[in-house]
């Protein structure tokens, strides 16, 4: 690779992966679209130009353990597009995962060429890049927030918690402990002085600290076993890796101690208050228990790929969290719960079996394969561990450099597995059975030479090469795409961003409505600020299945009852009742008037208690 194609791949690398996790500023409706596009654009532009040195690359095939990552991620995008959510809402996830695929492909490829310049390299310098500039976020958020602005640094949200401008702690205790393993693989393959590497790590450990966040303290315990493992690493890199743990200690006494001299909150100490008091997972308990009683009432098939918030919100749960989960937050139980358990445990097996037949380059006598499968098998057990407890990789920023990963270490497990490559394919020893040749032949001796002479000099298919572009030039395109349909409904919420001549309201959502990625925030702002919802009912089917809130079950409801449909109005409501919302109270004064005839009013009827199956608008 040549020093402009090297420089190139950094540069298209810090933009498909170091930026999108920097991006501080937001609109609305998702606070997250510009981080998640902005990866996904650029993951577009590096895979073009990585394919670029393709054309005449010569490869070995892909092995099992390449087929088995590409299986698992085929079995999740056949679940997506399976699903009975909407489509619409179903395009985007479709996309992201096709995208993770090409990359965990391309990668794979690189891997097994030895190349770790054009993939590997460009992600772990990104990542370094990304957390080292995420510390200087994190210490304004909680030493100096006044200097927030929202544009560079994120607001804080949390006083004395770090968030980072992915504005979330957890997110960004997985980052900076991602930036860690890229530190010491950089550190070691490019030979860094010590002091340079030891000066990364203690910063990035201690904005650990910073986040306040229980999975990150996970991560740093992890990360001193990768020390006390890994022996291939050199003896000074694995004793500072082990003394991560006690710096962490130490750096989270100091943060309790500048809370007392300074008067200032630190949220460590109300997370340490949380979990002695019982609640170690922030309510995570309740929501895995309510998911794993949907598992018990839909087995095989499962709720369908994007319905868990709907058929979790319709379904009776007294005892369900007060919060609004659109997730079970653990990979594994919404693996079951949306597409059944059979299906769980055959993407589990599929993953298992990446791990399994990638383990020979663990110990590869190479010691910078066995170096980089290490590394990203630490990475990828980091961001496994996080998504036990939340969901990382429905992020875009997180599911492409897992899916660069994986591919990473499958292909460099292939290589190990199949060291010399076999003689010729078999298809081409078949062709010599066929001539009378029982025994593989090199080519240059092959009977077909008599008639083709250049059978050993034609070149590689171009078919992957052109898969790879088409990927690439694909991904840009719809990205713009992308960017042009979300400003139709940021408008809505942000008239000021319109482009050219204002339009009223009612034209905004209007043609909000008609964006096939992003309509359903149209919808949203249709049923809830209308003063009759039955008179767009049609609209409720696309917001109800992205999140139900307290406004949009209040306005479902009243449609409902309006259209007669009073059984599952009081359905709605006795739903909604469970959440014990604030911005439900006026909706349920009616229950506690003391006067003549209130209690007539639907929501204040018994439960029916139907089948969440029967609340969709076309149910019954």
């Amino acid at each position: 690779m040549t020093s402009v194609q090297r420089s190139g791949a950094w540069l298209l690398g810090l933009v498909a992966i170091g930026l999108p996790m920097l991006i501080a500023s937001s609109t609305s409706p998702t606070s997250t679209f510009f981080n998640q596009w902005l990866a996904a654009l650029g993951a577009g532009f590096w895979l073009l130009w990585w394919a670029r040195g393709q054309q005449r690359a010569v490869v070995s095939a892909p092995g099992a353990s390449v087929w088995a990552l590409l299986l698992a991620l085929a079995l999740l995008l056949a679940a997506t597009l399976v699903s009975s959510a909407p489509l619409g809402q179903r395009l985007i996830p479709a996309g992201c995962l096709l995208l993770a695929a090409v990359l965990a492909a391309a990668s794979a490829r690189s891997a097994r060429m030895g190349d770790d310049s054009a993939l590997a390299a460009p992600l772990m310098l990104a990542l370094l890049v990304a957390g080292g500039l995420s510390v200087l976020v994190a210490l304004v958020q909680v030493f100096v927030p006044a200097l927030a602005d929202g544009v560079l640094v994120a607001y804080p949200t949390t006083p004395g918690r770090a968030i980072g401008n992915m504005r979330q702690p957890n997110q960004l205790s997985t980052l900076l402990l991602w930036a860690c393993a890229a530190a010491v693989w950089l550190g070691v393959s490019r030979r860094w002085a010590f002091d340079v590497l030891a000066a990364l790590l203690v910063a990035l450990v201690l904005a650990v600290v910073l986040t306040a966040s229980r999975t990150g303290l996970v991560g740093v315990i992890l990360l001193a076993l990768w020390g006390v493992i890994d022996r291939r690493l050199p003896g000074k890199v694995r004793l500072l890796l082990l003394l991560m743990l006690p710096l962490y200690a130490l750096g989270w006494w100091g943060m309790e101690q500048w809370s007392v001299y300074s008067g200032d909150v630190f949220y460590g100490d109300d997370q340490i208050k949380k979990t002695l008091h019982g609640d170690p997972s922030s309510s995570r308990g309740k929501i895995w228990s309510n998911t794993l009683a949907m598992i018990a009432a839909h087995p095989w098939r499962g709720v369908g790929a994007g319905a868990y918030n709907f058929i979790w919100t319709m379904t009776p749960f007294p005892d369900r969290p007060i919060a609004f989960f659109d997730h079970s937050h653990n990979l594994p139980l919404q693996l079951a719960v949306e597409s059944g358990i059979p299906f769980a445990l055959a993407v589990l097996a599929a993953f298992g079996a990446v791990l399994w037949l990638g383990r020979k380059a663990l110990v590869s006598a190479d010691d910078a394969r066995a170096r980089g499968a290490r590394t990203a098998l630490f990475m990828l057990v980091m961001v496994s561990v996080h998504s036990l407890l939340e969901y990382p990789l429905w992020y875009v920023y997180f599911l492409l450099p897992t899916a660069v990963l994986a591919g990473w270490y499958a292909g460099a497990g292939d290589v190990a597995r199949h060291a010399p490559a076999p003689i010729d394919s078999a298809m081409a020893s078949l062709f010599d059975s066929w001539l009378g040749q029982t025994q593989p032949m090199p080519r240059d001796s092959r009977a077909f030479n008599r008639w083709v002479p250049t059978w050993q000099d034609m070149r590689p298919s171009p078919l992957a090469w052109r898969t790879y572009l088409a990927a690439g030039w694909l991904t840009v395109m719809l990205s713009a795409w992308a960017l042009a349909e979300y400003w139709t409904v940021v408008v809505i919420f942000e008239p000021q961003l319109a482009l050219g001549a204002p339009v009223s309201l009612d034209e905004r959502i209007q043609r909000g409505q008609r964006s096939v990625l992003f309509g359903h925030h149209a919808d949203y702002a249709a049923v809830t600020m209308a003063e009759q919802p039955e008179t767009v009912f049609a609209s409720f089917e696309r917001p109800l299945y992205h999140l139900l809130d307290s406004r949009l079950m209040i306005a479902y409801a009243r449609a409902l009852a309006a259209r007669g449909e009073l059984e599952r109005a009081r359905h709605v409501a006795a739903r909604l009742r469970e959440f014990r919302n604030p911005a439900a109270d006026e909706f349920f004064a009616p229950c506690h008037s003391s006067e003549a005839g209130a209690m007539l009013a639907f929501q204040c009827g018994d439960d029916p208690a139907l089948p969440a199956e029967a609340l969709r608008p076309a149910g019954r």
